[in-house]
């Protein structure tokens, strides 16, 4: 039997399915998208060892962002959009 258990994150969903014969995996994907072939998984794979040590460094260096910002005075408009 599988069990999946499903979190959103921002609008994407992480989903994690287990089970006794394939062990931990995770999938990415996009509920919102406006077709639903483009919903997803975006990515998947096996659970990595390390990953909740991953998603608390990942969490912890959003809080200090949003403290940061939350402490900066400058009067800022419009979108920012994040770029790799």
């Amino acid at each position: 039997m599988k069990d999946v258990d499903t979190f959103p994150l921002a609008h994407f969903e992480l989903a994690f399915r287990s089970s006794d014969c394939d062990g931990l995996w995770f999938g990415l994907s996009f509920p919102q998208a406006a077709r639903p072939k483009d919903r997803g998984p975006l990515c998947s794979g096996p659970v990595p060892s390390d990953l909740p040590e991953q998603l608390r460094a990942m969490a912890d260096h959003v809080e200090a962002l949003q403290a940061r910002l939350a402490l900066s005075s400058s009067d800022c408009s419009g979108a920012t959009e994040v770029r790799g």
